[in-house]
């Protein structure tokens, strides 16, 4: 009940801020309000979830994946942007 609760007190601001978006169906807004929508509706369900256990085995396991992705693309950055440097300078 209280998902339901902030769920319309927050689409009722976005629709606020939407409200000249809205008007106009093929407006870029016009989508973008339904996406805000989505992105709402996904954080309400799962909200619950992402705080279960955050001190998990699988939880460590998925932070130090990331901090090894984050290495290593701040390692290998310089070689992503190689193609952009033109032959001759």
């Amino acid at each position: 009940m209280l998902k339901l609760i902030i769920f319309i007190i927050v689409s009722a601001g976005i629709v606020y801020v939407s409200r000249a978006s809205l008007r106009f169906p093929r407006s870029h807004g016009f989508y973008r309000f339904f996406a805000w929508e989505s992105i709402l509706a996904l954080i309400l369900l799962n909200l619950e979830r992402w705080f279960r256990d955050p001190f998990s085995k699988k939880e460590y396991a998925k932070l130090a994946e990331r901090r090894i992705k984050k290495f290593s693309l701040n390692f290998n950055a310089p070689k992503l942007f190689e193609f952009e440097k033109k032959k001759g300078r």
